[in-house]
């Protein structure tokens, strides 16, 4: 479990606060959504979740591990990962294998069991092939593969994923967004996706919704995505689908909360004609 513990952060003392009085906690093996406008403090609390962000108050902790304890801080960040939105932040080789092999070789993992994860984790993400392959060589995509790969070798317990398709190709951003739910779903790894897109998140088993510092919502998706004043309070657009609801409620047309996807919609209409 991770648990945020009313936690503040600023950059300087007596400064505005960045995130302000934050309390949550994620189970392992869920698949959490947070959404919120640019500057809302998600990209600082994704920062905090393996300690490279330290509370100005309060506390994070992973599986009771405190990430304001030094001696904590390596077990962390085996548990838990990041990724980044742009993959060349965090790809430091010049061939792909050495690069997924590298967080391991600094845990000081023997070599024969270096070698067995690191074509493990090619394979979970389907670049085996391009394991010779130098980085630059590759789309924006299969560069977020390899990251994720350098991630997934570790075994994390937790992934923390911020804007991870964000800056890759509409072919790419497919295929991670159904690799990282294969990972969830069958690797039992939990998600913390923070993302502007509500449809990747759609399936999440709560969406954390983030505005001014602070937690305005954390529920489960059918009890927000149909209601816009949320969204447009967290700067997020919503789905056709909400916009969709919203014109029915002006004609009469009622509807329960939870029926938000174009399947339950259509089946709605056809109970109602």
């Amino acid at each position: 479990m991770i648990e945020f513990v009313n936690v503040h952060y600023y950059y300087k003392e007596n400064s505005s606060l960045i995130l302000n009085n934050i309390s949550f906690t994620i189970n392992k093996g869920e698949f959490i959504g947070i959404v919120g406008r640019n500057g809302s403090g998600k990209s600082t609390l994704a920062r905090m979740f393996n300690g490279i962000l330290i509370p100005s108050k309060g506390k994070v902790l992973v599986d009771g591990l405190d990430t304001r304890k030094a001696e904590d801080l390596i077990k962390i960040r085996r548990k838990v990962g990041l990724l980044l939105p742009n993959p060349d932040n965090q790809i430091v080789s010049s061939v792909v294998e050495e690069d997924v092999a590298f967080g391991l070789e600094n845990l000081g993992i023997k070599p024969e069991e270096i070698r067995l994860q690191v074509d493990e984790a090619l394979k979970l993400v389907e670049m085996e092939e391009f394991k010779k392959h130098p980085p630059y060589l590759l789309s924006g995509g299969q560069k977020q593969r390899v990251a994720l790969a350098g991630i997934l070798a570790l075994k994390p317990d937790y992934l923390v994923l911020d804007e991870p398709t964000s800056m890759i190709e509409p072919e790419g951003r497919k295929l991670i967004t159904g690799l990282l739910k294969q990972i969830n779903s069958e690797l039992g790894v939990a998600l913390i996706w923070i993302t502007h897109d509500l449809e990747e998140i759609i399936e999440a088993d709560r969406i954390l919704v983030v505005a001014n510092g602070k937690v305005k919502e954390y529920k489960k998706p059918k009890e927000l995505l149909g209601k816009a004043d949320i969204w447009k309070e967290a700067g997020i657009e919503p789905l056709a689908i909400t916009q969709f609801m919203q014109n029915l409620k002006q004609y009469g047309i009622d509807f329960k909360p939870e029926e938000f996807t174009v399947q339950e919609m259509v089946d709605f209409l056809c109970r109602l004609k």
